[in-house]
């Protein structure tokens, strides 16, 4: 019994040395099987985004950008893309290639895809703050946010907030000015419509000041331009 105890512990052992060895070994080509715990309930993102069809679209569709493991920001469809100053306008440059039958891929093609995200998708709500979809030419797609107002989706109820119109100094802090205030009111409880006045007042109030941190309004600020 001893003598079986003995090769198996050393069988084992000689496993878990090998195991190491052939995972750092570089690897080319093959195949990878990967196991779901159920299926995809539509092959199409635009209509369902749950588990499964996030698991198996990732691997088979194309996007703009895409994220590598560490959470950064990687070209896929779009080679590169500028942010202007502000942070309101995204313009992205798309790569010379072909759809599977052969016909040329351009920016009509994803602003057409966009707007029927937008109109009808699943995820549409994530394309709610883009105010404008442009194709300056073939290979160059221009989306704009936020001129407009601020929307805000939560359990099937929608609403949407104009921006208050000022004379814009400095937009550095006119985000986290905003985002602040929202969480702020979320977690007080506030109601949505009201939090989002506030959220869009106090960031009024920050970009027409200089500087970040310096320019974020305190709330007696905000509750005097409300009054």
């Amino acid at each position: 019994m001893k003598r079986v105890l003995s090769i198996v512990l050393s069988a084992m052992l000689l496993l878990s040395l090998a195991l190491p060895a052939m995972a750092e070994a570089d690897r080319c080509g093959g195949t990878i099987i990967a196991w779901l715990g159920g299926d995809p309930s539509s092959y199409n993102p635009n209509m369902a985004m749950d588990d499964y069809t996030a698991m198996v679209m990732e691997n088979v569709l194309s996007r703009l950008l895409k994220f590598d493991y560490c959470g950064n920001l990687l070209p896929d469809l779009a080679s590169s893309w500028d942010i202007s100053q502000d942070g309101l306008t995204y313009t992205f440059h798309l790569v010379d290639t072909k759809w599977h039958d052969g016909e040329p891929f351009s920016a009509e093609d994803v602003i057409w895809t966009l707007q029927k995200v937008q109109a009808e998708g699943v995820m549409g709500y994530a394309l709610m703050g883009v105010t404008a979809m442009e194709a300056p030419d073939a290979h160059t797609v221009v989306l704009t946010l936020g001129e407009k107002g601020a929307y805000c989706r939560h359990g099937g109820q929608t609403i949407f907030q104009p921006a208050f119109v000022v004379k814009a100094v400095d937009t550095t802090a006119a985000g986290d000015t905003f985002t602040g205030y929202f969480v702020s009111g979320l977690a007080a409880g506030t109601p949505l419509d009201k939090l989002m006045r506030r959220a869009a007042r106090a960031s009024s109030i920050a970009v027409g000041r200089m500087g970040a941190a310096d320019s974020i309004p305190l709330a007696a600020e905000v509750d005097a331009a409300e009054a």
